[in-house]
């Protein structure tokens, strides 16, 4: 493959090679299904092919097993946060982690509310740590907490920074979470204090070039 490729010709290279050489055989990606607002806008699952070149059929759970999963884990979540990061318009890699959960349930819940949330996503274009923003997109999600426990930080290649404390806005400054929001990945974790359970969930920011993009064609 020449160096030179743009990046879109050679993600289609990979796929068809990828589909070439799987022969058919595919894996439904669990990690990713009903956990990433662009797999429910697009489609119920994720299907990616996977093939073993040359290499022995693993056919119990050894020690085989549990490197290729592993190597597996980590492929198939580079995919998927490459794939939020490039969404239209996009700017920012928006990851949002919920810890201290009741349930894995309820943390879910909650991390899907922010990472899809038009004025939080809005707020990271912006760099703006809108922490009302976050708490509000959890507010309206249906799960149930106390927002009078949560504590926000932010955090990115730049550093991190509590934004609030037991929901009380803590005295941070704004030009360090400006930096901090300023990096072309950006974290929001919220613990909410009630348990062990955690969620991650990956989206990105709203820009204005999104509506342009959406608005210069029809369907």
């Amino acid at each position: 493959v020449q160096q030179d490729m743009q990046a879109e010709n050679l993600r289609d290279y990979y796929f068809k090679e990828m589909m070439w050489k799987s022969n058919g055989m595919v894996l439904k990606v669990m990690l990713i299904k009903n956990m990433r607002p662009f797999i429910r806008i697009c489609s119920r699952s994720l299907m990616i092919p996977v093939w073993i070149a040359g290499n022995p059929e693993i056919t119990e759970k050894n020690e085989d097993y549990e490197a290729f999963k592993a190597a597996l884990h980590v492929v198939n979540e580079t995919l998927a946060k490459k794939i939020a990061g490039d969404g239209e318009g996009a700017t920012a890699l928006f990851e949002v982690k919920i810890i201290g959960a009741e349930s894995k349930e309820q943390a879910v819940t909650l991390s899907k509310s922010v990472v899809t949330s038009s004025l939080t996503k809005a707020a990271i274009y912006g760099h703006d740590a809108n922490w009302g923003r976050i708490l509000c997109a959890m507010g309206y999600s249906g799960a149930k907490f106390d927002p009078e426990k949560v504590d926000l930080f932010f955090e990115s290649k730049a550093g991190k920074i509590q934004i609030i404390e037991n929901g009380v806005a803590v005295d941070y400054s704004e030009e360090e979470a400006t930096k901090i929001l300023s990096e072309e990945a950006v974290t929001a974790i919220a613990d909410v204090k009630m348990g062990d359970a955690t969620a991650t969930a990956w989206g990105c920011d709203l820009t204005y070039d999104y509506i342009k993009i959406n608005a210069d064609y029809r369907s």
